[in-house]
């Protein structure tokens, strides 16, 4: 995650030729790219992430050349995916986060594993509702969300507002979203909470 506007750099020889036939997706579903925002603040905050390209993965070669050997398989054209390196785009898309929540930005398409993020990051700006004015106001100047990683948006007792990265998922353990990276420290805005009391923002 940074501060810095997404990548510009042209990655045309990078793209494959099918992505001629790009389409637009506004529905998404859940993949192993999911991003993820935890609203430690009082009030709801709004995700903008921009549109951002998937791509359909090709299958190993070592996985093509095993069903060649399988012989239960009698439809080998059936078995071909004919839309491997295919690309589409995932829509601007804006959603909601609820105080003292953890939301999950979905970035895959069709409930398939085989839809990947053709980049390894997406340009995202964090918004929240001006009390008096109603109007919306950016939180910092925008982030970049790495596949797979989240952030966390608190508010100071001075009245600023932190967005900081999260600790994420190893292969050998889970981590809490929660927690963030820096400095390994929780900032759940629960922490504080008398057992078996409940939260007077979100009644968790």
């Amino acid at each position: 995650m940074g501060m810095d506007k997404a990548d510009t750099m042209d990655k045309s020889q990078d793209v494959p030729k099918s992505e001629e036939a790009n389409e637009d997706y506004s529905e998404t579903t859940p993949s192993a790219d999911d991003m993820f925002v935890c609203n430690g603040m009082d009030h709801s905050i709004f995700v903008e992430i921009s549109p951002t390209r998937l791509v359909r993965k090709f299958d190993s070669p070592i996985k093509k050349i095993l069903k060649w050997f399988d012989f239960t398989i009698t439809d080998y054209e059936g078995q071909k995916d004919h839309n491997e390196g295919s690309v589409c785009t995932l829509k601007l898309r804006t959603q909601e986060v609820k105080p003292h929540s953890v939301h999950k930005i979905h970035m895959g398409r069709d409930n398939d594993d085989k839809w990947m993020m053709l980049e390894v990051s997406a340009q995202s700006h964090i918004f929240y509702k001006d009390e008096n004015t109603s109007e919306m106001v950016e939180i910092g100047g925008g982030f970049i969300l790495g596949s797979g990683q989240g952030i966390i948006v608190t508010q100071r007792a001075n009245g600023d507002r932190v967005v900081e990265q999260s600790m994420t998922d190893k292969w050998w353990r889970k981590s809490d979203p929660w927690v963030e990276r820096t400095y390994n420290r929780s900032k759940n805005p629960h922490n504080k909470l008398e057992k078996g009391r409940n939260c007077s923002v979100c009644s968790g």
